[in-house]
């Protein structure tokens, strides 16, 4: 393992340190909760922790006390007594047990159960975690769902006591039952706790699932591909709140999307590196993750995606859907902020500081999605205006440029009824169509 890699210990964290090693796992065991009740269902907890890049199968196959403390039979019972568990690269979470206690079964000190764990990677793994157990868990990339996880888990008392190789002993005490009725809902399997995604340092993210981003994703983002599977979501987002969006502005939104798109790797699709920007995810994946002092931006939308990948690697070769159906909202996201910085640089209008322009940009973004209706405003600034500044940069094959700011003029002209004479996203509106309309001898009426 590289000196560099060294994946966070989030077993650490949730067993305050107890762990074996079985293979590229590392394991601890407590029963939950900690002091069961007789005639009450517990669980055998089994945290796991893939210590490796590799997905893993475990299965746990467990044995019972034979007899309680006063030497009767069955008081103990599993609804499974093996269980297999699919475990993701790097992922931390648990299998749970559920055992049942018969209402009679003695309370008393000092019960044991055992449990064999095997473990079995499914590819050749490289570590991602050091024997010992990872690195430090820094509490600024745990986001409030992930810490609740950990801290629920925190308050169990874990061992990590072997037996044999891959056999685990762990000691328990049963307290003596309560009255009412014993409510047995608990399921047998895996749980997640943290995968590569949830803790949210993003260097982890382009460490693990970088190269495949870049190698099966990155090459299929360019216009051919995209401009149309982009304008057809675009139009029917836009349709659905009610706003009859005009085939010119959706058709410029599409352009400024697509954009974002072609950033993600310029020098494959003829785009600067300057003007990529922070878009620029090919060259973000270059450059080992683990040099950056802090973490790195990663776009929404490559953030997103790589949430996919995670889930399913196949994923990584269908991007069409996954942008367009699955994250298009995470796209749009970054459409706006971009859209932003167009604007303010085209027209030196200031256009509101990052908090005002993240609202506003959540509130368009929560209208969309729910539906609701939206006006001129919300269209225009920032995606159509963002659209015309970069119209040109994203040329279709056969487009003729003057024939969609024709439309857009005569669009902009239909929209003049909508809005008060000083509209002031109006007038920006009509100088960013006048100034870049003028490449092709365009003026409004």
């Amino acid at each position: 393992m590289a000196a560099t890699v060294n994946y966070p210990d989030i077993l650490g964290a949730i067993t305050k340190g107890a762990r074996a090693n079985i293979g590229p796992a590392q394991v601890a065991l407590a029963t939950r909760p900690a002091a069961p009740r007789a005639g009450r269902p517990f669980e055998l907890i089994i945290a796991v922790q893939n210590a490796t890049d590799t997905d893993l199968d475990v299965t746990v196959t467990l044995t019972l006390p034979d007899l309680d403390a006063r030497k009767q039979k069955a008081r103990f019972t599993a609804k499974a007594g093996r269980v297999v568990a699919a475990v993701k690269p790097a992922e931390v979470g648990y299998i749970a047990v559920p055992i049942m206690t018969e209402a009679n079964t003695a309370p008393a000190q000092g019960y044991k159960l055992s449990a064999d764990v095997e473990v079995k990677p499914l590819g050749k793994p490289q570590r991602l975690r050091a024997e010992q157990g990872g690195g430090a868990v820094e509490t600024q990339f745990v986001p409030g769902a992930l810490k609740e996880r950990i801290m629920g888990l925190r308050a169990l008392n874990f061992s990590a006591h072997k037996r044999l190789s891959h056999t685990f002993d762990l000691t328990f005490d049963l307290a003596p039952g309560k009255l009412g009725e014993a409510v047995d809902d608990t399921k047998s399997g895996w749980v997640s706790v943290c995968k590569v995604s949830d803790y949210t340092d993003d260097r982890y993210l382009l460490h693990r699932y970088g190269s495949l981003l870049q190698i099966k994703t990155l090459p299929q983002l360019k216009r051919t591909t995209f401009y149309e599977p982009l304008l057809q979501a675009t139009t029917a987002r836009f349709q659905a709140t009610g706003y009859a969006a005009k085939p010119a502005e959706v058709g410029l939104i599409a352009k400024l999307l697509t954009l974002i798109l072609e950033y993600a790797s310029p020098r494959h699709t003829g785009h600067g590196h300057i003007a990529a920007g922070v878009y620029n995810v090919d060259a973000l994946i270059a450059r080992d993750p683990f040099t950056w002092e802090t973490k790195p931006y990663i776009p929404n939308w490559t953030r997103a995606y790589i949430s996919y990948i995670e889930k399913d690697a196949r994923a990584a070769e269908a991007a069409v859907p996954i942008i367009t159906k699955y994250i298009f909202d995470d796209l749009l996201r970054d459409a706006i902020d971009h859209a932003f910085e167009l604007i303010e640089k085209d027209t030196g209008e200031d256009v509101g500081a990052p908090d005002e322009r993240a609202n506003y940009r959540e509130k368009l973004l929560e209208k969309l999605k729910s539906k609701q209706s939206i006006d001129f405003s919300l269209l225009y600034l920032p995606l159509v205006m963002g659209g015309m500044i970069v119209s040109d940069v994203v040329m279709m094959p056969n487009e003729d440029p003057s024939e969609l700011f024709k439309a857009l003029s005569h669009a902009l002209e239909i929209r003049m009824g909508e809005c008060a004479e000083d509209d002031p996203i109006f007038i920006m509106s009509v100088d960013i169509l006048s100034r870049t309309g003028q490449k092709y001898g365009i003026k409004l009426s």
